[in-house]
């Protein structure tokens, strides 16, 4: 893996406000500050957030407890940001609900709040 370089010049460059506000909101939604995402879009840098990387990590650790594992519900609630319940209806798929995961102890199994 090469070695970072430091970080030692300076660029300015002038945008309209509603391109500095739409940058300043996808570097928000990626996690990541509006210089890293300048820098990683010029030098042709995937950019993915810093969460997906997260998951991304997060369920590569669940396959591991894959095939004949015993589940292990504290790595699930770790993992599991969100859970999504869609029904699909005579018109097509409808969500249900959205719940948050915000943990697991075990006398009190997985800790779910309602979004919507």
């Amino acid at each position: 893996m090469p070695r970072k370089q430091p970080k030692t010049e300076f660029v300015g460059i002038r945008m309209p406000p509603v391109d500095v506000e739409a940058l300043r909101v996808e570097a928000g939604q990626c996690g990541r500050t509006m210089s890293e995402l300048i820098r990683r879009r010029i030098t042709a840098q995937l950019v993915t957030s810093r969460t997906d990387q997260e998951t991304s990590a997060n369920t590569d650790r669940l396959h591991a407890y894959d095939a004949g594992v015993p589940p292990n519900p504290e790595l699930i609630a770790e993992a599991v940001n969100v859970i999504v319940s869609i029904r699909r209806t005579a018109t097509g798929r409808r969500v249900e609900e959205v719940a948050a995961v915000r943990g697991w102890t075990a006398g009190g199994g997985f800790h779910i709040a309602r979004l919507a």
